[in-house]
C-alpha cells in the first residue's frame, strides 16, 4: 500500500468516525439519562454521567406501563404484517415475472410508482377508509393496513429476484403435470429464501418502529403498541423525562437487538436480488 493510499484510508476512517459519533450521540444522550435518579439531574447536566446510577426509572416505567402487554400487541401486529406481506408479495411478484404481458407491467410500474408517494401523505383518506372498512380499534386491522403499505418495496425486491430464476425450472414442472400453484410452492418460494428473509426483516423493523399509523388507528390504550406507549409520557403541559427515556429504550432495545443479529441477511439479500434482478 503506498503512502496516499495510506492517507486517504485514515480520512475515510476518520470520517466514518466522525459520522458514527454524530449518529450515535442522540443514543448516549438517551441512555445517560435514562439512568439518572431524578428529573432534576437530568436537567441540570444532560450531557454529564449520573452521580447516583439508578434503574429504578426502568423498574417504575415497566410497571406504569403494563410493558408486557403492550410488547404482545406489538409482536402480534408484527407477526400478522408480515405473513401478509410475504405471502402477497411473493405470489404476486411472482406471477408478474412470469406473465409478459403490458398488463403486468403496468402493474408492476404502479406498485413500484405508489413507493414515491410518503405514506403521510394519504395517511387521512387510509385512515377514513380503514374506519369504513371496521379495521379501527383492532390489531388485526392495522395489520391489513400496514401490509398494504408495505407491499410496493417487498414485490419489487421479490420481482428483482424472481425474474433471475430461470424459466426452465417452470416449464420441467409443467411437463411433469406439474400446476402454477406446485410451481411457485416447491420449486420458487424455496429459491426465494434470500430475499424472503431480507423482505421479513424489513417490514419486523418497519412495522414494530410504526408509530403515525398506530396511533390514528388504535384509540383503545389496551391495544396500543409500544412506539405510542413511548409517546404517551408526552403531554401539553409537561414530559415525565424520568420514565419518557426508560420507556424509549425499552421499546427500541427488542428491534435494535434483532437489527444487530440479523443485519448481514439484510446486506445479502438485497445485494442479490440486485444482482439476479
Amino acid at each position: 500500500m503506498t503512502r496516499s493510499e495510506r492517507i486517504t484510508g485514515n480520512f475515510v476512517l476518520l470520517g466514518t468516525l466522525i459520522f458514527a459519533a454524530i449518529f450515535f450521540f442522540p443514543v448516549y444522550i438517551v441512555l445517560i439519562n435514562s439512568v439518572k435518579s431524578s428529573y432534576i439531574e437530568i436537567f441540570d447536566a444532560p450531557l454529564a454521567l449520573p452521580v447516583h446510577f439508578s434503574i429504578q426509572n426502568y423498574i417504575d416505567t415497566w410497571k406504569t406501563v403494563s410493558y408486557s402487554s403492550h410488547f404482545v400487541n406489538s409482536l402480534i401486529v408484527v407477526v400478522i404484517t408480515v405473513g401478509i406481506v410475504l405471502l402477497t408479495a411473493s405470489m404476486a411478484a411472482y406471477k408478474m415475472a412470469r406473465t409478459k404481458t403490458r398488463l403486468s407491467g403496468g402493474i408492476l410500474l404502479l406498485f413500484i410508482s405508489s413507493m414515491l408517494i410518503p405514506s403521510q401523505v394519504i395517511i387521512i383518506p387510509l385512515a377514513q377508509a380503514a374506519k369504513d372498512l371496521h379495521l379501527v380499534n383492532s390489531l388485526i386491522g392495522l395489520s391489513l393496513v400496514q401490509a398494504a403499505l408495505s407491499l410496493s418495496m417487498a414485490i419489487f425486491l421479490y420481482h428483482g429476484f424472481v425474474k433471475g430464476i430461470p424459466m426452465a425450472l417452470d416449464e420441467s414442472a409443467r411437463i411433469d403435470g406439474a400446476g402454477e400453484f406446485r410451481i411457485y410452492s416447491s420449486i420458487i418460494l424455496p429459491l426465494l429464501q434470500p430475499v424472503t428473509l431480507t423482505v421479513a426483516i424489513l417490514n419486523v423493523i418497519g412495522t414494530w418502529n410504526a408509530f403515525l399509523l398506530p396511533m390514528i388507528l388504535l384509540g383503545d390504550k389496551k391495544l396500543w403498541t409500544l412506539p405510542i406507549l413511548a409517546y404517551s409520557f408526552i403531554s401539553e403541559n409537561s414530559t415525565q423525562w424520568e420514565k419518557q427515556l426508560p420507556a424509549v429504550v425499552l421499546v427500541a432495545s427488542p428491534i435494535v437487538i434483532f437489527y444487530l443479529l440479523m443485519q448481514k441477511y439484510i446486506i445479502r439479500g438485497i445485494a442479490d436480488g440486485a444482482v439476479k434482478g
